[in-house]
């Protein structure tokens, strides 16, 4: 092993200096991605799981109300428990309402996401926007039914077309990933800021993946994809 490090160490002495520039930014690159895969991506993957699972409870409680309802509907005069089986189901659900919008803020809005990332741009001139492009808009959690919701809507809600309001009658019954892809391009130290700050905004970003091509030194090309949670299926097309 030993033997081998000293092979490596003596090949890299033997090339230029750009060759070494270009093998260190790579190296740099890769920990900058292994640290946020280390660190920072698990938080916001943790968070994500826990809005899912309190979708799944909220789906769960949504049939409830609909079994307690039907149940109420066999008779004129619903009895008592009835009543408060169900007004319990509502305060719980609410309670869900407050929890997935908790989730839903700490992250950049859908809409405000090309400015965001335009944003983080212009703050380094040496920075150049190749593209950016909006990915079609992904449930976090997959259902049946011909990709309808369990309120039985297609993907535009409503008959107006709106995402209808989060209510306990009216439920969003799902989350779902909005998604941009960029390309950028520049050195690696500035590609490295630009990632940098993206982790340091107090809204964040998830991360879907990074692909780094070094097109001709000192000028690579950064292929970005992140992602924001919304309760909102609509979409702005960029």
């Amino acid at each position: 092993m030993k033997e081998r490090l000293l092979q490596l160490f003596e090949r890299f002495d033997t090339l230029s200096q750009r060759e070494r520039a270009t093998i260190a930014g790579a190296v740099l690159f890769g920990l900058l991605v292994i640290g946020y895969l280390a660190l920072i991506d698990p938080q916001i993957s943790r968070q994500a799981a826990q809005a899912k699972r309190i979708v799944q409870i909220k789906n769960d409680l949504a049939t409830l109300e609909t079994q307690i309802s039907a149940l109420q509907a066999q008779h004129k005069d619903p009895d008592a428990s009835n009543r408060a089986a169900l007004q319990e189901v509502r305060k719980t659900m609410a309670a869900i309402d407050m929890r997935l919008r908790n989730v839903q803020d700490s992250l950049v809005m859908p809409e405000k996401m090309q400015e965001y990332l335009e944003g983080l741009l212009a703050r380094n001139r040496n920075l150049e926007l190749i593209s950016l492009r909006t990915l079609p808009v992904a449930p976090l959690i997959e259902q049946s039914g011909g990709g309808q919701d369990l309120d039985g809507r297609g993907a535009k809600g409503g008959r107006s077309g709106k995402p209808a309001p989060l209510s306990g009658n009216n439920l969003a019954t799902n989350i779902y990933k909005h998604a941009i892809e960029l390309r950028i391009a520049g050195s690696y130290g500035d590609l490295l800021a630009y990632l940098e700050a993206i982790e340091a905004m107090p809204q964040r970003t998830v991360w879907a993946n990074a692909e780094l091509v070094v097109e001709k030194h000192p000028r690579c090309v950064l292929t970005l994809t992140v992602y924001t949670l919304s309760l909102d299926k609509l979409w702005l097309v960029v």
